[in-house]
């Protein structure tokens, strides 16, 4: 449904609309709004991969020589940035276009969706509603400094608090920001594009604030606290996660 209306937004896709969708009760309206939001973030996205590319490309072949010669170095390298990174430097740089790059991304966004359900993952709401809120007010203070605003201690601590931190590395959507930091130095148009990102980012933040929140009808069912385990879901009662 979001590649279609995406299409449709494109005037590839004549005569489907999403308002038919909510109309016909297919979906709800505060569905409706999200896929708008989110096929913007993903355009929007897709600009900024056009510009940062080749960019991309040589900050991973930096890190990647980087860690290949820190035996080399008479310091360690940070654990940290080992963790954060090693899954990322294990691959190859494969991509011979922004396209592939882009491509990659959304297959890693929806691999990452899919996969909550094998392994053992609590979906809180109240950690949901409350991460969400933290992440749009880091992101506003970057957006008035035109950079990624950098967490203090405290603030850490509250996002690995609100998520899931097990397994955590870097992505290549995560490789695209990071090296969109230093690109925007010399390209005043990526700022301007970073900052739209990070605003449409505050609004599917705020939107899934209120989709925690909203409750059920006929189109809708209330969102609940859930855990997956081995494929195997259940839902939270009075705290507790009972599985079949």
């Amino acid at each position: 449904m979001i590649a279609k209306a995406w299409r449709e937004q494109l005037k590839l896709t004549p005569g489907y609309t999403l308002d038919t969708a909510v109309d016909n009760q297919e979906i709800d309206a505060i569905e409706k709004e999200g896929i708008l939001l989110l096929i913007k973030c993903y355009y929007t996205l897709w600009q900024i991969v056009k510009i940062v590319e080749t960019d991309v490309h040589s900050f991973h072949s930096f890190l990647q020589s980087i860690v290949s010669i820190a035996d080399y170095f008479s310091w360690s390298l940070p654990q940290i940035f080992l963790n954060f990174f090693s899954n990322i430097l294990s691959q190859k740089y494969s991509f011979d276009s922004p396209y592939e790059l882009f491509i990659e991304i959304l297959r890693e966004n929806e691999d990452d969706i899919f996969s909550v359900c094998l392994r053992y993952e609590e979906i809180s709401l109240k950690k949901a509603e409350r991460g969400s809120e933290l992440i749009s007010n880091l992101l506003f203070e970057g957006i008035k400094e035109g950079f990624y605003y950098q967490p203090n201690d405290d603030e850490i601590k509250q996002i690995k608090k609100y998520f899931s931190w097990v397994g955590f590395s870097a992505s290549w959507q995560v490789m695209v920001l990071t090296v969109s930091q230093f690109s925007v130095l010399r390209n005043p148009q990526l700022a301007l594009k970073l900052k739209e990102f990070n605003k449409l980012t505050i609004e599917c933040n705020d939107l899934t604030k209120t989709a925690c929140r909203k409750r059920k009808s006929k189109t809708w069912d209330k969102r609940r606290s859930v855990a997956w385990k081995n494929g195997k879901k259940a839902y939270a009662e009075n705290g507790v996660y009972k599985f079949p």
